[in-house]
């Protein structure tokens, strides 16, 4: 039997109520495959809103604290599409804490790196092709256990049950590395 290696939960961490009444919720549809992770929300647009999570007007769903709602966010940011990776770990950590004060820019990025002595990284040159970095067990662990649902709307939501076989595959996935 052929183990399973995609696996999907969809999470409401928030919603908003409208000024003029009615609720809007902010999905992630939370993707799992071959190690690789991809985050994709819905709220005022389907798609990379990360930065949307830290709306005043959200308001955690039942099962989340807006401490959840901002750690999903930094996993948003941090492991997104974990396989397309322009530099080493060393690279990227350079990034990383460069962005703190820099707008992204690749060629800007590269000049930073060289002055740092890390364009490349045991021969290898920043940006020359995507590398994998492997998703901590942690992450996953934490994603996939958060209260999950099903459906789009108020009057067809439900709750999702974590299935604990499930889980331990995805676990098991996760610790091959």
């Amino acid at each position: 039997m052929e183990m399973k290696t995609k696996y999907q939960r969809r999470i409401c961490p928030a919603f908003e109520i409208g000024k003029l009444g009615g609720c809007r919720r902010f999905y992630i549809d939370i993707t799992l495959e071959d190690g690789r992770l991809s985050m994709c929300g819905t709220w005022h647009s389907h798609g990379q809103n990360a930065d949307d999570l830290t709306n005043e007007a959200l308001i955690p769903a039942e099962g989340f604290e807006y401490s959840d709602v901002l750690k999903v966010q930094s996993i948003w940011n941090r492991w997104h599409l974990n396989d397309m990776r322009a530099g080493t770990p060393k690279q990227e950590e350079f990034i990383r804490e460069w962005k703190l004060s820099h707008r992204y820019d690749y060629t800007k990025a590269c000049e930073a790196l060289e002055e740092a002595g890390l364009l490349y990284d045991n021969g290898y040159k920043y940006g020359s092709s995507w590398l994998k970095e492997e998703l901590p067990t942690e992450v996953i662990k934490y994603l996939f256990s958060l209260p999950a649902v099903s459906g789009v709307s108020w009057l067809d939501m439900e709750s999702v049950a974590v299935d604990e076989a499930e889980f331990f595959n995805i676990l098991q996935v996760g610790a091959t590395k």
